[in-house]
């Protein structure tokens, strides 16, 4: 038999191999202690300030979020433009990006069509006006208060006491949007016109000033001062007070006062 001394040390080695065999935590547990794991597994959870998807919430990576949805657009800018692409709802007005409800299209005629609101507020309309019985569109234009009206389906574009004859005519598309030929609007009033045909963009770009004087339509002289001046689509009412000292756009006839 074994005596008590053997038993007394075989007792104690076990002892002390129990004690160490149980300082030793399992890989399992070793790897949930360290930092690493720690971090890892916050995020994978959605804490310690983590979306739950791997990124922090206070990422600093880049995000694309859609301009907001507008209903008007501001008037571009004299040294800007507003560009408007074939099949996108995002307008870019002064530089700066806008998201319309309905994005211009190209026409059975190849013609640009833009929603009317739009156009005419990046134009500067001061009043739209839209006649749901004859389906005609009037816009009023700035200090000479230019008048242009279209009708739906019709190729005819009144500027004023000018009739225009077009290659197109205004359409209406879901969800009810008047759309009209941007070229004839633009050129009418001034503006010059830029079609990319790799892009599809049309660039809309605002007249720069003139300086030439008035010149009346012989005969056209009222006894209250007003008269008219010959434009390119026609002769354009001048009003009362304009007198020799204006300014008109060689152009489209439209005068301005220069004093």
């Amino acid at each position: 038999m074994p005596s008590y001394k053997f038993k007394l040390i075989s007792f104690s080695v076990l002892l002390v191999l129990l004690i160490v065999v149980s300082g030793i935590p399992s890989s399992a547990n070793a790897q949930e202690e360290s930092p690493m794991a720690v971090l890892n597994n916050n995020i994978a959870n959605g804490t310690n300030g983590s979306t739950g998807t791997g990124a922090p919430t206070n990422s600093t990576q880049p995000t694309t979020k859609s301009p907001k949805l507008v209903s008007t657009l501001p008037a571009v800018n004299r040294d800007s433009s507003v560009v408007f692409t074939i099949g996108s709802n995002i307008v870019t007005d002064n530089g700066t990006q806008y998201q319309i409800d309905v994005a211009p299209l190209i026409d059975n005629n190849g013609r640009t069509q833009v929603p009317v609101r739009y156009l005419a507020d990046a134009l500067g309309a001061i009043n739209v006006e839209y006649n749901t019985n004859t389906q005609s569109v009037s816009m009023l234009f700035g200090e000479n208060k230019t008048a242009i009206t279209l009708t739906v389906g019709s190729d005819t574009m009144h500027v004023g006491h000018s009739v225009l004859n077009m290659d197109t005519a205004p359409v209406i598309i879901p969800p009810g949007r008047v759309m009209i030929p941007a070229k004839f609007i633009a050129e009418a009033l001034g503006y010059t016109i830029n079609w990319d045909s790799t892009t599809k963009q049309l660039t809309i770009t605002p007249p720069s000033p003139s300086t030439p004087s008035l010149t009346p339509i012989p005969g056209t002289e009222k006894p209250d001062g007003s008269y008219e001046i010959m434009g390119p689509l026609g002769p354009v009412d001048v009003g009362n007070g304009w007198g020799s000292g204006g300014t008109q756009d060689p152009n489209t006839g439209r005068g301005s006062i220069a004093y």
